[in-house]
């Protein structure tokens, strides 16, 4: 009886703990020179205005013990996209709901916006994908509030993105929860 009460305890525990979570593992890579853990992707921001379209996706990564955001970052429409990148200067603000920002620095050297051609719908595509680190004494600031703002600068410009507590993706047809991402999601990375 005892065991079935502490075994039922752990039940419930790990169940809350994984309701409370996004821990879903998108690929690990293990072996001796490799150690990579990323999760699933998560639509952080979309703009869709018919013919243009704008999204913002964040994934968590650890690669050899370091905390890093993945950042993708797509504009498709019919007409010209500039090509945007990130530099050796370029970070993301995230603005939280009690007032703090955490700043994420760029970890790579100059990366800019990859240029796809999607013939049958006539849409220019730009994807811009890079990484930022996590300091370890953010982790308890993003796990405090939801977030409100985030804010990337580029090489060449700013923007600003209005972050909701929950966001319909018109595009991907499914629902998120942009606000409390980090919230949720930083325990993965402990």
């Amino acid at each position: 009886m005892k065991h079935l009460i502490t075994f039922l305890v752990f039940a419930f525990v790990s169940a809350t703990y994984a309701q409370n979570t996004n821990c879903e593992l998108d690929f690990e890579i293990s072996n001796d020179s490799v150690q990579l853990k990323r999760f699933k992707e998560h639509l952080v921001y979309e703009m869709d205005m018919g013919k243009k379209t704008e999204s913002l996706f964040f994934s968590l990564l650890k690669s050899g013990g370091i905390p890093l955001l993945e950042v993708q970052y797509l504009l498709k429409g019919p007409d010209f996209i500039p090509i945007q990148c990130f530099n050796s200067k370029s970070l993301i603000s995230i603005k939280l709901l009690n007032g703090n920002v955490v700043s994420l620095r760029h970890v790579n050297e100059d990366t800019c916006s990859t240029f796809v051609y999607d013939a049958p719908e006539k849409n220019n595509i730009r994807i811009l994908n890079s990484y930022f680190r996590i300091a370890e004494t953010d982790f308890n600031k993003l796990q405090e509030s939801p977030v409100s703002l985030v804010q990337i600068r580029f090489s060449t410009e700013q923007k600003t993105f209005t972050i909701m507590n929950e966001l319909n993706s018109s595009i991907i047809k499914e629902t998120y929860k942009p606000a409390t991402y980090f919230k949720e999601s930083i325990p993965c990375l402990l």
